[in-house]
């Protein structure tokens, strides 16, 4: 059985029995309207009840007898007796057994129809001969008002065809179809006929009526068993015409479903398809549902009562799952999954409030009635409005949801962002998840962090989404809103990538630290405060930027902000950052990897098979479930840390999903699995369901590898059959055509790809993998659709491949093992393609896998090794060097077990999913590792001698979760330990959240007059993932000369930024002293302005008053130490902008005014003595037009 989508569930036998004992606690008497929906996050459109009846059945119908409570039921019972139950509005049963009608072993169905119209149903009861039919008395019980004499009957429609108020019969007999016409005493007389064209086998046939060309006669349609749909057009006298055949598989239903009037076929061809009414009952017209194949079986009903009929499948092997495809104005949705309804063997208005319901029968081994009573569920959700606008120094944006025209029943609906103008990651955070609108709820709030750090002028723009609502509530026309995220000068703004730093964590104390904030009407004031008010906001003077907060309480974890406030009142975006304090005495000790409390639900019991893939392009991989059934189920992580089966790949004849990988590169990854010597290739389609898109033809194979093989930038195949190494190559719309069969001298069990020699093409490894032979043959591509073998690594056990230090050359990793000696080697790849470089990882233990994972987030493969007992991470530093991280053993065993690599939790490293091979249990396991970056501030600094220490700071920077530690250690260089300062080594330990580390080593002051002297400080070693950032090493020069003047880096320039007509901002960097800066002069050369002076500890500032637009300043900064000397001065020339007058085009009323940019000059920085500094050539406003309105760069 194929399909294109669902979630269907094999039940097991406890669940079931979890399922009764729960309906045994419930009397058998219910109010419709007084039990609430269950609350899940499935879809809740019905909630279900039992009735127990005291016979064990044979055959059941539902239908209302006295027209009174809830329809009643009619059964032949294991005794072949007709018995009646009457349900009452309190769900009270009354049995009364028709005493009219004695036990009958030819009895093989019963049916209940109000045929008379007297609002009182009669009773059909089949058997092989005849039909009786028995009505109501006046006392209440039922006598037989006729017989039928029939052939072996098969089915039967009952209507008014010929609208005289009474219903007529047409019966399907072996032979036959009989047309009967009803009269007023329940008598019926036969007026016609049809023969069968082909036999009725196995006594299987449909019958459905309907106005097939809305002529307002009614027609029929029936089919026999593995024949064609025939159709007939009635003429309203109960004579028919056949008009059509429609060449469907057995099984169909009738509704109009499109609301035109013409009735509509539905059924299965290749796929399920609708095939539409029209005036001359040709059904021209058909659309198919093309994410739904041939395996289900059908109801037609209006769910939600829109006047759309829904589709409902269900599956006789799954005992409580079914699925309905929601009827939008005549399109059906992807299928739904419904929560827990009956196997629906017949549609009825249980309870009389107009919507149909489902029923199950009672059997012969369960006397017991189900019923799914649909609950109104209403409205529709969307945002409450287009579009939205958020200050760029908000921290977070809130847009809400809102649920009109009607609030009843559970419903979910999904939602996302999308880039625009603003980008995510940079400007905003991207966000995705679900709203639950619980029963009576119409409001929700969707949050969406802003994170843009810095100025920028304008607007950006990204959009929020709402899709996939669940229980037929619709989309209102508000499903996308638009944020604008508006700048705001009038606030202090932070320079871009700014954060605030948590340094020196202790138990009790923390200090804090940020940037220099800017703004035109200059900083007042910072604030620091805690989110949740875990201490008291502090407030410090505008020229401050680190503060230490002491009286903390040991192992809590802050949520510390920093605010900018200016002259004006107006605050800044906060900078945030947390921080987890260290216990007292307690060194932390942490995994790699901790149990993920997320739960999964409704999986299928049985044996599963795990895969991974991003099939929607959103940066979280799903898991693929493949049962003991052959289904593979889909299940994705929801917002609210739960798994949730989502859909099922159509792949059942296809066997397992082999590969998850881009195959079209359209960003969605697709999921590949064998069919037959070829490939199943299935994809998530635009409505977020699952459909194969393509069958790739391969000759016999063990292994295949996707990539660009033949240099076309497109996705092609390279797989080995029959010891011949073959490329197809591919053309981006899943077609393949081949290009190269090579001969081999050995088969490929698996094959692997890269670069190993770095000339740009694609080459290939094939591995010859049996316990005899564990061999690993290496060929180069030569660009010329040709392979050229370059070498054979012998014994090389679970090879992967991948480009481990960055070099442009991909690598190879093995396990080679011995009962002596076990390791793994890393073969590096280069321009030789020889692989003589290695890198070997003693190991302690047999290696039977090694996965490859991004463990840090810094886009180099590192290893997860699996031992007999447990699995271990392995860090990957980028540079050749690996980290073992320890073995992990958790829950987890290795004998018949299942490890599978992805970020299931969607923060950007790899995690890892364990399952048990005989047992329905899949555990992820989260990913502890961290991914920042160990540093000095600079790759030097200066001490006096005289200082007693020298004081070096330890960054940590990028990711800032987790507790994760650094060794440092000194190193001679002209400065000798024990001479000039105190070796020192030992280990940072970073607190989670904690950014900065402060380390003093003891200076040794000799009282000679020496010369500089310069020791080295070296990071090494870092832990948990961790890496060495660019200065790892850090040269300290003593110094004994008191009178050095301040310099400046290398490279050091005075900037200008955000110049207008009215003013305009100087940076530069912190000049370097060893007494420190006291502060900045700014001068204008020509003495126009003003000369300025600012605290050594500020780095910028804003020139806003006394500036003429359109002329040219000359401007220098020099750095003034403690001592009073002054460094050489770093120079810039600026020109304000001219606002000026365009003459007014398009018959415009006002002028249009528009800023003229004129060169800016960036001066080479001079030596210590003052050079002058040349003005630069201006052209005069004058000469500039519309036309010429750029700027030069």
């Amino acid at each position: 059985m194929k399909i294109k989508w669902g979630i269907s569930v094999k039940q097991s036998i406890a669940r079931m029995l979890t399922v009764l004992l729960v309906v045994s606690m419930f009397p058998t008497s219910f109010t419709a309207q007084a039990a609430p929906p269950v609350d899940n996050k499935k879809n809740n459109n019905y909630w279900w009840n039992e009735f127990t009846i005291s016979d064990q059945t044979r055959h059941n119908y539902v239908g209302n007898l006295n027209n009174e409570g809830n329809a009643d039921l009619a059964v032949i019972t294991d005794n072949y007796l007709l018995v009646l139950y009457f349900i009452a509005s309190d769900g009270t049963l009354t049995r009364q057994p028709i005493a009219a009608k004695q036990a009958d072993s030819t009895l093989e169905r019963v049916h209940i129809e109000d045929l008379d119209g007297d609002q009182f149903g009669e009773v059909l009861a089949f058997s092989s001969s005849q039909v009786e039919i028995f009505g109501r008395t006046t006392a209440g019980s039922y006598e037989l008002k006729s017989t039928i004499p029939l052939a072996p009957y098969l089915e039967q429609a009952i209507a008014d065809f010929d609208k005289d108020g009474i219903k007529d019969i047409i019966f399907v007999s072996s032979t036959k179809v009989h047309f009967l016409r009803g009269s007023a005493n329940v008598t019926y007389t036969e007026v016609g006929s049809y023969t069968h064209q082909s036999d009725a086998l196995y006594g299987h046939v449909n019958v459905r009526t309907g106005d097939w060309n809305k002529d307002g006669h009614l027609d029929f349609a029936y089919q026999l068993y593995q024949q064609p749909i025939i159709l007939f057009n009635g003429n309203g006298q109960l004579g028919f015409t056949q008009a059509k055949t429609l060449a469907l598989g057995s099984g169909f239903e009738v509704a109009d479903v499109n609301q035109d009037g013409f009735s509509d076929i539905i059924g299965r061809g290749g796929k399920i398809e609708v095939h539409y009414g029209d005036t001359g009952t040709q059904f021209t017209r058909k659309s198919e549902i093309d994410f739904v194949t041939q395996g289900y079986k059908m109801r037609i009903t209006d769910v939600n009562v829109d006047g759309f009929p829904e589709l409902i499948l269900y599956d006789d092997w799954d005992a409580y799952f079914r699925y309905v495809l929601w009827n939008r104005n005549g399109k059906f949705s992807m299928p739904e999954e419904m929560n827990s309804i009956v196997l629906p063997d017949q549609k009825v208005d249980f309870n009389g409030d107009g919507r149909e319901d489902l029923v199950s029968y009672p059997s012969y081994y369960y006397n017991a009635l189900r019923v799914a009573i649909n609950f109104p569920v209403t409205g529709e959700v969307h945002f409450n409005q287009l579009e939205q606008e958020v200050a760029s120094h908000a921290d977070t944006v809130q847009v809400q949801v809102h649920r009109t025209g009607g609030s009843s029943g559970y419903i979910v609906v999904d939602y996302d962002t999308s880039d625009g103008t603003a980008k995510a990651g940079t400007d905003y955070k991207r966000t995705a998840g679900t709203l639950a609108f619980h029963d009576g709820e119409t409001v929700k709030t969707v949050t969406v962090p802003i994170t843009k750090i810095g100025s920028f002028e304008g607007v950006r723009t990204f959009s929020v989404r709402l899709k996939y609502p669940t229980s037929g509530v619709a989309l209102g026309h508000n499903r996308k809103t638009d944020i604008i995220i508006r700048s705001n000068p009038s606030v202090p703004h932070w320079p871009t990538g700014a954060v605030v730093d948590i340094a020196d964590a202790t138990p009790y104390s923390m200090t804090v630290a940020w940037p220099q904030a800017q703004d035109r009407a200059g900083i007042e004031l910072y604030e620091i405060k805690e989110t949740n008010q875990a201490f008291t906001p502090v407030t410090v003077t505008k020229d401050v930027y680190r503060h230490t907060l002491t009286g903390l309480a040991p192992g809590k974890t802050y949520q510390v902000q920093v605010t900018a406030k200016n002259a004006n009142g107006e605050r800044s975006k906060a900078l945030s950052g947390h921080v987890t304090l260290p216990k007292v005495g307690e060194a932390p000790v942490i995994p790699s990897y901790q149990k993920n409390s997320v739960s999964f639900r409704d999986l299928p019991a049985g044996k599963h098979v795990l895969y991974k893939g991003d099939g929607n392009g959103d940066g979280f991989d799903e898991l693929i479930v493949r049962d003991g059934w052959g289904r593979a189920n889909v299940v994705r992580l929801l917002s609210d840390n739960t798994w949730q089966l989502h859909g099922r790949l159509p792949i059942e004849g296809c066997g397992q999903v082999e590969y998850s990988v881009d195959l079209n590169q359209d960003g969605k990854e697709e999921w590949l699995g064998p069919r037959g010597s070829g490939i199943c290739v299935t994809s998530e389609n635009a409505h977020g369901g699952y459909e194969q898109v393509a069958q790739i033809h391969l000759g016999s194979h063990y292994d295949y590898q996707v990539g660009d093989f033949t240099k076309d930038g497109l996705n092609d195949i390279a797989y080995e059959s029959g010891n011949q190494l073959i490329i197809l190559q591919g053309s981006g719309n899943y077609t393949f055509t081949e290009v190269m069969r090579q001969p081999l001298t050995h088969t490929a069990y698996r094959l692997l790809s890269g670069d190993w020699n770095g000339d740009g093409h694609l080459d290939v490894a094939a591995y010859e993998g049996t316990e005899q032979n564990m061999k690993l043959h290496l060929y180069k591509n030569n660009g010329n659709r040709t392979f050229e073998k370059l070498k054979v690594i012998e014994h090389a056990w679970h090879p992967q491949a991948a480009d481990f230090n960055g070099d442009g050359y991909t690598d190879l990793v093995v396990f080679h093992g011995s009962n002596t000696q076990q390791e793994v080697v890393v073969y590096h790849g280069d321009a030789q393609g020889n692989f003589n470089g290695t890198h070997r990882i003693p190991t302690a233990e047999w290696i039977r896998e090694i996965h490859l994972a991004d463990l840090n987030g810094d886009n180099y493969k590192d290893f997860v090794f699996v031992y007999w007992l447990g699995v271990e991470a392995v860090v990957n530093d980028g540079s050749g060097g690996f980290q073992l991280q320890g073995s992990f053993d958790g829950d987890m065993f290795w004998f018949l077990s299942q490890y599978l690599i992805g970020d299931f939790n969607g923060d950007g490293k790899d995690d890892l999913a364990n399952r048990y091979q005989d047992r329905g249990d899949i555990t992820i396991y989260d990913n502890l590792l961290v991914s920042g970056i160990f540093q000095f501030n600079h790759a030097s600094q200066q001490v006096w001698e005289h200082s007693g220490y020298a004081q070096v700071k330890v960054k940590r920077v990028g990711d800032r979760s987790g507790v994760t530690s650094v060794v440092y250690g000194t190193e001679n260089g002209t400065g000798l330990a024990g001479v000039d300062y105190v070796a020192s080594t030992g280990t940072l330990t970073f607190a989670d959240g904690e950014t900065e580390k402060t380390v003093l080593i003891p200076l040794l002051n000799n009282d000679k007059s020496d010369q500089e002297r310069l020791f080295k400080v070296k990071l090494q070693s870092p832990t948990r993932g961790a890496k060495l950032g660019t200065h790892r090493q850090l040269e300290i020069t003593i110094r004994d000369d008191d009178k050095v003047a301040p310099t400046w880096p290398v490279g050091a320039q005075l900037s200008v930024s955000d110049v207008t007509y009215q003013s305009f901002t100087l940076s530069w960097p912190s000049a370097i002293d060893l007494d420190g800066i006291e502060s900045y002069e700014i001068v204008e050369r020509s003495g126009v302005l003003a000369p300025v002076t600012v605290a050594g500890n500020i780095n910028s500032y804003t020139w806003s008053t006394g500036l003429n637009p359109g002329k040219s300043y000359r401007l220098q900064v020099r750095a003034k130490d403690k001592k009073g000397l002054v460094s050489w001065p770093l120079q810039t020339c600026v020109t304000v902008q001219t606002c000026v007058t365009l003459p007014q085009p398009f018959n415009a009323n006002e002028p249009i005014e528009t800023i003229i940019v004129i060169p800016m000059e960036l001066l080479v920085a001079p030596p210590l003595k003052d050079l002058p500094v040349v003005l630069p050539q201006r052209r005069g406003d004058a000469k500039w037009s519309i036309t010429k309105r750029i700027t030069e760069q």
